[in-house]
């Protein structure tokens, strides 16, 4: 089964869990702010080359509290095993449309997170979330877009995790985008008969502008909390 992954980064309270549990649950949620790690998993229906194809969504839920970040480096690793070749995946980086320190810590601290420890073949995106209190709103959509655009993120999208606008058609987009790239790197594999039967295997996929490689960053063992969700 086609399988994508993807994590969702951002300040606490931005509603990252809200989103997931709107998308995987079709319901408002009203627990406790997120300890650790929780895990979800979905079924979903795309198109994969001309066909309805049952696709397997696992997302990694991050907390945003500062005693929590240290676990996040781990995270996006076990995402990206093996780590020789990891493949593209979806990071989703929050922030509170009426909060203008959590998008500034999203476009901050959270960008250059996900720049440290995935591959340059992941797919990253910024959303702002809470569009339901427009009359608070603090940061623009035009401003992201800009901001977006300037530092090379492609997907922007505003959402409201307790009405349920735009967050079904944000998680499938950024499937679809995860898919795509997939699709991208197996046109573009070496071929296995031009290595005596056996395929190349690719570098690493990392940045020379990073000061350490991020599977030197994400090496450290961690305790963490991961709960799995499973829904069809």
């Amino acid at each position: 089964m086609t399988v994508v992954k993807m994590i969702t980064i951002g300040e606490s309270e931005v509603g990252k869990t809200s989103l997931l549990v709107r998308f995987f649950e079709n319901r408002t949620y009203l627990g406790i702010t997120s300890i650790g790690v929780d895990f979800k998993i979905k079924h979903v229906e795309r198109i994969i080359n001309g066909a309805d194809t049952l696709v397997k969504v696992q997302v990694w839920d991050t907390a945003g509290q500062e005693k929590f970040r240290s676990i996040i480096p781990r995270a996006f690793r076990d995402i990206q095993k093996p780590t020789e070749n990891p493949a593209p995946m979806g990071i989703i980086i929050c922030y509170d449309v009426t909060d203008r320190r959590s998008y500034n810590e999203a476009v901050g601290h959270w960008i250059e997170q996900a720049d440290a420890c995935c591959a340059l073949n992941a797919v990253t995106c910024l959303v702002g979330n809470k569009i339901d209190l427009d009359d608070q709103r603090a940061v623009s959509q035009k401003e992201v877009q800009a901001l977006a655009q300037e530092i090379g993120i492609q997907h922007v999208f505003e959402t409201s995790a307790k009405t349920g606008a735009n967050v079904e058609d944000m998680f499938n987009q950024i499937v679809d985008a995860v898919l795509k790239r997939q699709e991208e790197e197996a046109a573009n594999a070496p071929d296995e008969e031009s290595f005596g039967g056996r395929a190349k295997p690719l570098p690493p996929i990392s940045s020379p502008a990073k000061p350490l490689p991020w599977w030197r960053i994400c090496g450290r063992r961690r305790t963490e909390l991961i709960q799995v969700v499973e829904c069809t």
